[in-house]
């Protein structure tokens, strides 16, 4: 909906494009299918073109969230990463996805 406001008003640079949120629909068999991957690949350069952060939602498996990370996505969603789950669930399990991943 962003992207469509951006260019059917003309100027993009009247609008400031925080973040891109990549439908799962452009990502979910990205790594097997080519035009899936040409359409995930577009949206990311799209959002780098803007300067915004880039999230692709509904990663599912690990090709999909491997294509999506060597593309230079800045957030990756999905299943493949966790299931939804309750706040206080969240605070345990990214504790120990940050031990795991060495992040802080």
């Amino acid at each position: 909906m962003i992207l469509a406001r951006v260019f059917v008003y003309g100027n993009a640079q009247a609008y400031a494009l925080t973040e891109l949120k990549v439908d799962q629909v452009f990502a979910h068999g990205a790594a097997e299918d080519p035009a899936t991957r040409a359409m995930l690949e577009s949206s990311i350069k799209l959002g780098r073109f803007f300067s915004s952060n880039e999230v692709v939602e509904g990663i599912e498996i690990k090709a999909d969230y491997e294509l999506a990370a060597a593309l230079g996505c800045d957030e990756i969603q999905g299943y493949f990463i966790a299931k939804p789950m309750p706040p206080d669930e969240f605070v345990k399990w990214l504790s120990e996805y940050e031990k795991i991943n060495h992040r802080h």
